[in-house]
């Protein structure tokens, strides 16, 4: 692996942790894992426990949650639009007259929209470090990692991890999708 993809994965994993960090240090809109007991003005959750480990201010939560919900919106959106891209780059390589040339546009699209990707969760990152203090944004920082590590591991332990044919996470990996097919490298996981 080169460095340039190193890099690439170190920014991806850090970036990651970040966004799902805002997920906890925001203020989730109703109906999204958060109660709020309005009479005491507590949060509970994920949220409002990461929140209140944090010691936001009034002001720092408010800070968060203004740019939450378009941050959102837009965020879905290049997703879906990834993935739209995606199934069209599958259905041209999957077309045996497709050339390099007819290819090439799909790809130079999908970058685009993947760079856009990175480019908002960076965004979102320098703005929660305008918000946060170093302490508080350090502190994000660890709990988000402990909390991807925890999901790991529950991941790993509800499916006994991931095995390849022979028996071990090396070559020839293939997972059934449950129709009997196994997956190949155009599914969706797979590009």
């Amino acid at each position: 692996m080169n460095n340039k993809t190193k890099i690439i994965k170190a920014a991806l994993v850090f970036m990651a942790l970040t966004v799902t960090a805002l997920a906890w240090a925001g203020n989730p809109a109703p109906g999204k894992g958060q109660i709020k007991e309005e009479a005491k003005g507590e949060d509970k959750g994920p949220a409002g426990r990461l929140a209140s480990e944090l010691n936001l201010t009034d002001a720092q939560r408010q800070k968060l949650q203004e740019g939450r919900q378009g941050r959102r919106e837009k965020m879905q959106k290049l997703r879906e639009a990834v993935k739209q891209k995606r199934q069209e780059l599958k259905a041209a390589l999957q077309n045996p007259s497709a050339t390099r040339a007819a290819i090439e546009p799909v790809v130079a699209q999908l970058k685009a929209l993947q760079g856009q990707l990175i480019d908002a969760r960076v965004d979102h990152i320098l703005t929660l470090k305008e918000i946060l203090t170093p302490e508080q944004f350090a502190k994000m920082q660890a709990r988000m990692k402990e909390h991807l590590q925890n999901r790991k591991q529950d991941k790993q332990g509800r499916s006994g991890g991931f095995q390849g044919k022979e028996g071990h996470g090396g070559v020839n990996r293939q997972k059934s999708n449950g129709s009997g097919e196994g997956r190949g490298p155009m599914d969706e996981e797979g590009l």
